[in-house]
Formats: C-alpha cells, structure tokens, sequence
C-alpha cells in the first residue's frame, strides 16, 4: 500500500502509516536500512514468545563505530532500551498504539521545526503510557549510518533541537540531569564552546515552551 501525501517530514510519515496501515503490527524502517532475509519468519518467531505484546525490540547492527548500536539480550524492555535507538527495529502493536493515543510530535524530526528527537519522545511515551514491552535477541537488519541525511555537526541547530526534546521528556530536574548525561557523551563531538552548547540547549527548552502555548491558543 502505497501513501502519497504533501504533508512533509518524519513525524507526518510515520503517523500516516499508523493511521492508513490495516495490519495487526507495524514497524518501521528508513531507506537506509537492509532487512535480513526472511525478517518476517523472524519477527513471527518472537510473536510465538510475546504474545500479546505491546512492542518488541530487535538488534540492528552497523558497521559506523563512531555511532555504534547497542546490542541487548531478551526480556522485558527498559525505559533506556528503548530511549537509546530510533524507532526502526521497533514492532508495534498498531491497535494498542492508537488506543493509547500515541503518535509522533510533527513539530520534531527531519523536515520539522526541530530536526531531531522524534523517536525519543514517543519512545518514552510507549514505555511509560503502556505495558508488555520485550526485548528480542535476533538481529532483524542492517543500518547504514556511515552518512545522516539529517544530523551535519554538533551545532547550534543540533542543541535546540535537543534542549526542545528534553523539555517534552521530564520535569526540569530530571530535563537537567538527561541533559548534562547527554552532554558528557557527546563532548568529543561538540565543536562549540560548551557555554555556547548549554545556551542553544535554553533557547530550545524556551522555544519548546512558546510553541506549547501557542498550540494550547488553538
């Protein structure tokens, strides 16, 4: 089924295929990612295992070691399992997802106002709104990350896309702590004085708050 619509960025993509999709479960993939052969026999194995499942997670592998994947074991999904990747490789329960009312942010995501940060918020979303949420050995593709088509540097543009998306994530003290987290391990690939970087991560966490008043208005 093929959705053409004008609607730009990630965020409108993605809410159309929960919407328009008729499946029982959907899950997403970028154009830079190679499924395995055969996927779907192993997505339906693990369907065996987690019935009734809310999401399941699979391993995705990447040959960037500047941006490596982390690999997990099976179980039951963490709020950091799943926060810490984007949605690909993330089966969803279509039904559950609806009911629940959760849909991606149209203001962030490549072609938005804010590029980035996307995947995180309706990451945390499902974990803390649902249940049922399982973590699966198998690896289900590949992912080419050797260039973004979104993400250039860690610049200006980059820090208010992120203090925007933390602002949606918690409370202003656990905003802080993700913040300065998120600021640790991304300091050998900030080339701007970090006084700079903390600024950026302000003006986002204020534009995220104006924008927030202004949908509230309409």
């Amino acid at each position: 089924k093929i959705i053409n619509q004008s609607n730009l960025g990630v965020s409108n993509n993605r809410n159309a295929i929960l919407k328009e999709a008729t499946a029982e479960w959907v899950i997403f993939m970028d154009d830079d990612v190679t499924m395995i052969k055969d996927y779907w026999e192993t997505i339906e194995d693990n369907l065996v295992h987690h019935r009734g499942a809310t999401s399941i997670r699979f391993n995705m592998i990447t040959d960037n070691v500047i941006r490596p994947i982390r690999q997990h074991g099976g179980g039951i999904s963490t709020y950091r399992d799943v926060i810490s990747y984007g949605v690909w490789g993330l089966l969803l329960n279509r039904e559950r997802i609806i009911k629940k009312g959760l849909w991606f942010n149209p203001d962030f995501g490549p072609g938005a106002r804010f590029y980035c940060g996307e995947d995180s918020m309706f990451s945390s979303r499902l974990m803390l709104t649902t249940g049922r949420n399982y973590l699966a050995k198998a690896v289900l593709g590949h992912v080419d990350q050797t260039e973004s088509t979104w993400y250039k540097r860690h610049d200006k543009k980059f820090f208010i896309s992120q203090g925007a998306m933390y602002y949606h994530l918690g409370g202003p003290l656990s905003r802080w702590f993700f913040i300065k987290v998120m600021l640790k391990k991304h300091r050998p690939y900030i080339d701007i004085p970090m006084e700079e970087a903390q600024k950026y991560l302000k003006e986002g966490i204020r534009q995220a708050k104006e924008l927030k008043r202004e949908l509230k208005k309409h």
